[in-house]
Parts: C-alpha cells; sequence; structure tokens
C-alpha cells in the first residue's frame, strides 16, 4: 500500500460519529459533579471558617493557650469531610462514564481509575 494512505478510513468515521456521544456524556456528568459540590458549598465554606480559625495567628494562638487545638482539628475534619464525600461519591471512579472517556482517548482501559 502506498505511503500516507489510510488502511482502515472507518476508523477516522467511527471517532467522528463517536467522538460527539462521548462529548456529550462528559459534559452531564462535569454539570452532575458540578451540582454536587455546589450543593455542598455552605458544609465547605464552614470547614474553610474551622481552616482559617486554625490558621490565623490571632486565632491559632488562643486556641493553643486555652488547649482547644484538637477539638478544632476534629470539628473540621467532621466538616470537610461531610463536604466532601457526596462530592467523592458522585465521582466515584468505577463508573462506566470514565471507562466510555478514557475508551474514546484510547487509554488502556487498566489505567483508568489508577
Amino acid at each position: 500500500m502506498p505511503r500516507g494512505r489510510c488502511r482502515r478510513p472507518w476508523l477516522g468515521l467511527l471517532w467522528l460519529i463517536g467522538w460527539p456521544v462521548v462529548l456529550a456524556f462528559l459534559q452531564r456528568e462535569y454539570i452532575r459533579v458540578g451540582e454536587t459540590a455546589y450543593n455542598q458549598a455552605a458544609v465547605a465554606r464552614r470547614s474553610d471558617y474551622l481552616r482559617d480559625l486554625a490558621l490565623t495567628p490571632t486565632a491559632a494562638k488562643e486556641l493553643r493557650i486555652w488547649g482547644m487545638l484538637d477539638w478544632l482539628i476534629a470539628r473540621f475534619e467532621t466538616s470537610w469531610r461531610a463536604a466532601m464525600e457526596p462530592v467523592w461519591r458522585t465521582r466515584r471512579p468505577g463508573r462506566p462514564i470514565f471507562w466510555l472517556a478514557a475508551l474514546s482517548r484510547g487509554e488502556p482501559v487498566g489505567a483508568v481509575g489508577a
């Protein structure tokens, strides 16, 4: 076969037809994860407040003086996990959309979720 000629022109056509479908699924997934994160904004703000409380010099000094640092760390961890666990569940790696995305990019299937 002469150099420069495609042996399998149907592969390009398959990709041209399949890519918009994959892209639509990926956009829907992006929106779904974004909505989940948006719904957790109040809890995330609470964990940000607790983190800032521990890291702001004046407040951190007071926390150390009164021995409340362990209490604050526990509160922060509980608040942060409450904000992030729904997002993690939404983005779990075993979902078919991740396999579809990896296959559409030509990645080896074993590399997904690693």
